[in-house]
């Protein structure tokens, strides 16, 4: 999100052309969501977890293609790297065609 800031006559910020909050009270807002977001556990824990599923990706999906693993971090993350963002990212997963190529090609299907 590019963030521009716009000074008016007395130097404070302008409230935005859609009529919405001020930008100082928006950046305040986006700080307090991605706060929240990280939990009580702190950066330390969000990392740590994101670690995890990053290591149980590749090991459990080490031939990924890029693209591929892109879409499903996208997913992980949207659901804040949680058991039931990675159950929702495989059942994805499970209908690409390059999961279904590869089941394949392991014999699985």
């Amino acid at each position: 999100m590019l963030l521009r800031r716009v000074k008016v006559e007395h130097g404070t910020p302008e409230a935005p052309d859609n009529g919405g909050p001020p930008l100082w009270l928006q950046l305040a807002q986006d700080e307090i969501e991605v706060r929240t977001q990280i939990g009580a556990g702190g950066r330390h824990d969000l990392l740590a977890q994101m670690l995890r599923m990053e290591a149980r990706l590749t090991s459990e999906y080490p031939d990924m293609p890029y693209e591929v693993k892109t879409e499903f971090n996208v997913r992980l993350h949207a659901r804040r790297y949680s058991e039931d963002a990675w159950d929702a990212a495989v059942s994805w997963l499970a209908s690409t065609d390059w999961f279904l190529l590869r089941g394949r090609y392991l014999g699985y299907v």
